[in-house]
């Protein structure tokens, strides 16, 4: 007699489990939320940068991901340690600041990949692009 208080139990929280399912709304893609009429929004370090540094391949073996870095910037290998790399970013380089939150387009992470200064990388960032406005972290859109 003791199953059918935890068969009911189980069945009521199904229930209200699909119930809130239901009403949530789907999350639009980064492409899309910091697209120029995207709602825009602070983008969060772990979920958004991260990633998208692994997207445009900065953080691979063959650019700052490598044990040396690139340039005097190191990532970690495909952002296996984000904290690490919050941490380098918020670094002063000789080059400058690579995150300058009073002034975010003259932060080295996007003046360089946007061919403003000499960068070896692969393809640069266009300026106004969804990635260029992800990267203009931390400050808000």
């Amino acid at each position: 007699m003791r199953t059918f208080p935890a068969i009911l139990c189980c069945c009521f929280l199904g229930l209200v489990a699909s119930a809130s399912a239901d009403d949530a709304k789907p999350v639009e893609s980064a492409a899309v939320r910091w697209a120029d009429d995207g709602s825009g929004g602070t983008p969060d370090f772990f979920r958004h940068v991260v990633p998208l540094f692994s997207k445009l391949g900065c953080n691979n073996r063959a650019c700052h991901g490598s044990f040396q870095g690139q340039s005097g910037f190191r990532l970690s290998l495909f952002g296996f340690e984000p904290i690490e790399d919050h941490r380098e970013l918020l670094e002063k380089d000789d080059d400058g600041i690579r995150i300058d939150a009073k002034n975010p387009d003259a932060s080295l992470v996007l003046f360089k990949p946007t061919h403003g200064d000499e960068h070896e990388g692969g393809e640069p960032m266009k300026v106004g692009s969804w990635q260029y406005r992800m990267f203009r972290w931390p400050s808000p859109l």
